[in-house]
């Protein structure tokens, strides 16, 4: 690791005079949100407020505990998502949650534990247990500047319809570990509002066969917004990736350690209006470590808007397209492009409703492979008091393109009882 030329103290020294010189040019009418004021704009409809059904919450001085539970059975027409010699099953699941939150003052937190028990009617190597850990923090320290972090731990269960999953039922579930880290910046001021966020992800699978897929991934992103009106933002975005894998090809040896450099440009829409959320484009350049693979470059593309056509009704756009990480024999690198629309809907008081059309496209460089995945999905929910929802779920996906193993079909239909103290 390269070290700075600087010693620890003349850095702190550096940027606490740089962030306090970007402060004072600022201006002073911008607030910083807190944690409750950020889940509210970004509240579904799913979660808006029905006088009558308001789930409880235990309290415990200026902290908030919301324990739920859910218990549901779930019919999987094709369980491993295989072309030949499908597989059906009924998979019950018990999925405990608890919130713990404190939103008030100028230092705020979330944490939240979660579950999932998983049992199979009849493939019973399939049966599982997830389970995770996470925590949010923000410090307001003034009005323009706020600091904030989260950090996790996950134990989870890969879906057999990744592109990368290695199909092997005799072995159970591909179980992983994941560990999160985020910490970010930002300064805001009624024109110009400035950013700086670190990241970094863990991944370690649990059975042995896929070592060579665990690797660690460090982001970071810097961002400079200015005020096109009330409702408008314009911003620009630069970030750099860097992917380590912990072993080397097993065919050549080769390090599949990479770094991606990118740049978008976009807009925000704040919310007050009926569309909210942001979306930007631009170009990514990967350079792989190794000299046995090429650079390449692509389109970039991040976003989310939610359009409120009525308070009750809403349409979300997610959009995505850039690199990700892959193991596949003789790929020299893999970009996704995916897009999804939803549809939240308050069909009565007591009665909400969502569905949503997915696709993703999968390119695979230095193979001739391209993987196409349209999904569908619906989830109807129906309040029966304060404390009890039934849910009834329904999937539909589809995998085109590619080899024969590549493709598959598979339909999910299931019930849940929800439960909220």
């Amino acid at each position: 690791m390269r070290r700075p030329t600087q010693s620890p103290r003349g850095g702190s020294h550096v940027l606490l005079c740089g962030i306090a010189l970007w402060g004072s040019v600022l201006a002073q009418t911008a607030r910083a949100q807190t944690i409750e004021e950020d889940r509210r704009q970004n509240q579904s409809v799913l979660d808006l407020e029905r006088p009558g059904y308001e789930p409880r919450t235990l309290k415990l001085g200026d902290v908030m505990l919301l324990p739920e539970l859910d218990v549901g059975a779930t019919y999987n027409s094709n369980i491993y998502a295989a072309h030949v010699d499908r597989r059906d099953d009924i998979v019950t699941s018990i999925q405990p949650r608890v919130s713990i939150r404190k939103d008030e003052g100028r230092f705020q937190w979330l944490g939240e534990l979660s579950g999932d028990i998983r049992r199979y009617a009849s493939n019973s190597r399939e049966n599982s247990e997830s389970y995770g850990a996470a925590g949010t923090f923000k410090a307001l320290l003034s009005q323009e500047l706020t600091i904030s972090g989260t950090a996790g731990y996950q134990r989870a269960v890969e879906n057999r319809a990744d592109p990368e999953v290695r199909q092997n039922p005799t072995l159970g579930p591909p179980l992983f570990d994941m560990l999160t880290g985020k910490l970010e910046m930002k300064l805001t001021g009624s024109r110009i509002g400035f950013s700086l966020k670190g990241e970094a992800e863990k991944y370690d699978f649990v059975s042995r066969i896929n070592d060579d897929r665990a690797f660690t991934s460090y982001r970071g992103t810097a961002r400079l917004s200015y005020r096109l009106s009330p409702m408008l933002d314009g911003y620009a975005q630069v970030y750099v990736n860097q992917r380590d894998f912990r072993l080397r090809a097993p065919t050549t040896g080769a390090s599949r350690d990479g770094r991606t450099i990118g740049g978008l440009i976009g807009v925000q829409v704040n919310p007050g209006g009926k569309l909210r959320g942001e979306i930007g484009a631009g170009v990514f350049r990967y350079k792989p470590e190794s000299s046995l693979f090429r650079s390449f470059s692509g389109f970039a593309l991040e976003g989310a808007l939610i359009y409120s056509l009525r308070p009750r009704t809403a349409l979300i756009l997610d959009v995505f397209s850039g690199d990700v990480a892959t193991v596949r024999n003789g790929a020299s690198g893999r970009i996704d492009r995916s897009a999804r629309l939803t549809v939240q809907q308050e069909i009565r008081h007591n009665l909400i409703a969502s569905a949503a059309l997915r696709y993703r496209q999968t390119r695979y460089r230095g193979i001739d492979s391209r993987l196409n995945t349209f999904s569908g999905d619906l989830d109807v929910e129906y309040l029966l008091n304060r404390h009890l929802a039934l849910a009834l779920t329904g999937q539909y996906s589809k995998r085109t393109g590619g080899s024969a193993p590549d493709r598959f079909d598979r339909t999910r239909i299931g019930v849940a009882l929800r439960m909220r103290y």
